[in-house]
């Protein structure tokens, strides 16, 4: 068994380089994947095509933050996972269930 202050230097003091980049490139494609959904949704390709513009360019974002990274599918699922999250915790702390719902994103009359 090694010591206690050796297992806290094994567990927090080696990582790379590439940890780090890979959780940055993680962090900005999800920031970058949920304002892109959010001006996805907003646009209309009529009335508002720079909204579109942005959603383009946030989702090639996103593809360039995976093209960066060495471990690939940890940055894809992360930036899946950190717009969920986001979702799931203002669902959760306001109460607002709508917010998790997918019928939200068409318009529906309340009855």
């Amino acid at each position: 068994m090694k010591p206690l202050r050796i297992q806290r230097k094994d567990a927090l003091g080696r990582r790379s380089r590439i940890w780090y980049r890979d959780f940055t490139l993680s962090m900005i494609g999800g920031f970058a994947a949920l304002v892109g959904v959010v001006f996805w949704m907003e646009g209309d390709s009529v009335r508002a095509p720079f909204d579109l513009k942005i959603a383009i360019g946030c989702f090639v974002l996103v593809g360039v933050c995976a093209l960066l990274a060495s471990n690939r599918v940890l940055v894809m699922s992360c930036s899946a996972m950190v717009p969920a999250a986001l979702a799931g915790f203002n669902a959760g702390f306001t109460g607002n269930r709508k917010a998790l719902d997918l019928s939200c994103c068409s318009w529906q009359p309340d009855y």
